[in-house]
C-alpha cells in the first residue's frame, strides 16, 4: 500500500480548496492518521474490503488522533469500487470538494475477481461517471503500475 505522505496533499487541500480526504484501502490507518495533521480536512473516509485492516486500522487511529479527532473520520466495510459510487450518489459529499486517494489493491488475493483485488478503474468509473460534479476534486492513485 501506498503512502500518500510523501506527497503533498495538505498542499492540496490548500492550493485547491479540499475539504474532504476518501481513501480506498485503508491497511494500517497511517494514511488516515497522517490527514488528521492537515486541518483542511474536516472529513476523513477509508473504505476497506477486510474487516481485520479495519481493526487494524482501528487502533492505530484511536492512539494517534486527538481526542476530538474521532468526529473526523470513519472507515466503512466493503467493495470499494460499490461504496465510492454509493458516496458519489447520495447526497453526504454533495457539496464537498474531494481528495480521492484510490489505493485499493490486493494483488496477494489470487482467489478474488480481479475487479475485487484491482478496483481501481472501477473507482476511477464511478467518480467520474456519477451525477455528482467533481470538476473540483482531485484524484490521486497509488501503484498505477499494477495496471500495465
Amino acid at each position: 500500500m501506498g503512502h500518500i505522505a510523501r506527497m503533498t496533499p495538505g498542499l492540496w487541500a490548500r492550493e485547491y480548496g479540499l475539504d474532504t480526504f476518501v481513501e480506498t484501502g485503508v491497511f494500517e490507518g497511517k494514511s488516515l492518521g497522517d490527514m488528521l495533521k492537515v486541518p483542511e480536512f474536516r472529513r476523513l473516509i477509508s473504505l476497506e474490503i477486510s474487516p481485520k485492516q479495519i481493526a487494524v486500522a482501528t487502533a492505530h487511529l484511536n492512539c494517534v488522533g486527538e481526542s476530538g479527532d474521532h468526529n473526523r473520520w470513519e472507515i466503512i466495510l466493503g467493495d470499494s469500487a460499490e461504496l465510492v459510487h454509493q458516496l458519489c450518489a447520495g447526497e453526504d459529499l454533495e457539496d464537498a470538494r474531494v481528495l480521492w486517494w484510490l489505493d485499493a489493491h490486493f494483488p496477494e488475493m489470487y482467489s478474488e475477481e480481479t475487479a475485487t483485488r484491482l478496483p481501481l478503474l472501477d473507482e476511477v468509473e464511478a467518480i467520474v461517471t456519477c451525477k455528482r460534479d467533481h470538476s473540483r476534486d482531485v484524484i490521486a492513485m497509488d501503484d498505477w503500475r499494477v495496471y500495465e
